[in-house]
């Protein structure tokens, strides 16, 4: 199999997994901005990391998510706070005061959302609370 070919068999792997991905060339994949599947040289980079190795054979969309979450780093153990460290004075006319920006919560959330966008079948209610259980989910999990 060609350099292209096994591109294009990764890619499709992981069309088959449901998990979205940016393609940059020929040769190169990327999931979540930070994960770099070479497919054909067989290699991984983690540009968060700086992690490197081998792309190991995934058997189902668990095992690959399995992998992603074994080669990212743990964020803070605290969920309260703001997905967006920064503040701002909102002044006049906009209440007067401190904004933190929306919470973990919310940010999780409005990313689990965007899972659920391609499903036209759904109603809005069914997304907003998915979402939250989504986010709750995540929150728990980052707590242990």
């Amino acid at each position: 199999m060609g350099k292209i070919e096994k591109c294009n068999a990764f890619a499709d792997l992981l069309k088959s997994f449901n998990i979205n991905f940016e393609r940059h060339n020929e040769y190169h994949i990327q999931v979540q901005r930070i994960h770099n599947f070479y497919p054909s040289s067989n290699t991984y980079y983690n540009s968060e990391t700086n992690c490197k190795g081998s792309i190991p054979e995934f058997k189902d969309s668990n095992s690959f998510l399995d992998f992603l979450g074994s080669n990212t780093k743990p964020l803070e153990a605290d969920n309260n706070i703001p997905a967006f460290a920064t503040s701002c004075y909102c002044g006049e006319g906009f209440g007067n005061e401190w904004q933190e920006g929306m919470s973990l919560r919310d940010y999780f959330a409005a990313k689990a959302m965007q899972y659920y966008i391609p499903d036209y079948e759904i109603d809005f209610e069914t997304v907003a609370k998915e979402s939250y259980l989504m986010a709750d989910a995540m929150l728990k999990e980052r707590s242990k």
